[in-house]
């Protein structure tokens, strides 16, 4: 690497650290912006504002993606590395998936806590995308919290078939939700699995009744999953 890219390569990395902070406070913000006319009956004047508000973060959300394209020492290169970036500035309605950054940040906090909390993150955003995607879209999501409902029975992989997107936007949404659903499902399992590994490494003598008992529990609760979730969501995804 040439020192003129040793040099913008040490400039990115210090913009990103600068502004990791003030992008997750503004996709933050953003949350109760973009709720707020489904949840209050807002006057003209409450609309308009909002409005604009929203208009500056997706301005300041552009701005900082074409910083960093700019200071990058292969911008072609780092736009295909950060093509979600570049997907949720240019598909504003795909702006609240950029509360998913703020992984980077809880990426510290391993395990069930920092993986309960990216869940909770995901649910969130994907139920105000799936809002905006499916309002007009004739399904049976018509509202925030029937997207919350049906952002936690997805994530959860129970899926009761009730609601379900009908938009492609939707779909997609609901695809990723599924994988870090199974995804949040693995580390749980491999959690719990760990714990008792390490509770009876200090007692020997309990070690393999202990892994019986918590694995066969995970059995039965991973059929009781696949016979009340990921079947009849198969089903309602055909009907779909």
């Amino acid at each position: 690497m040439s020192t003129t890219q040793e040099r913008r390569t040490e400039q990115l990395e210090r913009f990103e650290r600068a502004d990791e902070i003030p992008m997750l406070v503004l996709a933050l913000v953003m949350v109760p912006v973009l709720l707020a006319p489904f949840l209050y009956d807002l006057t003209a004047e409450a609309e308009r504002i909002l409005l604009a508000a929203n208009r500056l973060i997706w301005a300041a959300f552009a701005a900082e993606l074409l910083a960093r394209v700019y200071l990058a020492p292969r911008r072609l290169a780092y736009l295909s590395q950060y093509w979600f970036d570049v997907v949720i500035v240019v598909l504003p309605i795909l702006r609240p998936l950029r509360l998913i950054r703020a992984m980077r940040l809880i990426m510290v906090r391993r395990g069930v806590e920092g993986s309960l909390l990216f869940a909770l993150i995901a649910v969130a955003a994907s139920a105000i995308v799936v809002t905006f995607a499916e309002q007009d879209a004739g399904g049976a999501i018509d509202g925030f919290d029937v997207a919350a409902w049906w952002a936690i029975t997805t994530i959860t992989t129970v899926g009761y078939g009730d609601t379900y997107p009908v938009t492609a936007v939707g779909r997609s949404v609901a695809a990723a939700l599924m994988l870090v659903g199974i995804g949040l499902f693995g580390v749980l399992t491999a959690s719990v699995a760990a714990y008792f590994v390490e509770s009876a490494q200090e007692e020997p003598g309990t070690v393999e009744s202990s892994l019986d008992e918590v694995l066969g529990e995970l059995r039965r609760l991973h059929d009781r999953l696949d016979a009340a979730g990921i079947a009849e969501g198969g089903a309602a995804t055909r009907d779909a």
